[in-house]
């Protein structure tokens, strides 16, 4: 997952949908409001800034996780 400047997300009362490596809330919901602490909209051309990050590149697989997501969220 693209990652850059991400934010922590802390407190209770959410639910949590994804975790950094370090167990951390990456994704949550809490009623109606959800927040995404890295990148999942990320393209392509993100990737190709640097050489050492074109392996990276997700072949959209995280926009499916963003739908995921969307689609969780609205039917709060």
């Amino acid at each position: 997952m693209f990652f850059y400047d991400g934010c922590a997300l802390t407190g209770e009362g959410f639910k949590t949908i994804a975790t950094y490596a370090n167990g951390d809330p990456m994704a949550i919901i809490q009623k109606r409001i959800g927040l995404i602490g890295c990148h999942p909209e990320s393209e392509k051309f993100w990737y190709d800034s640097y050489s050492w990050m074109k392996p990276y590149w997700h072949n959209n697989s995280h926009h499916k996780l963003l739908l995921g997501f969307v689609d969780e969220l609205i039917q709060q």
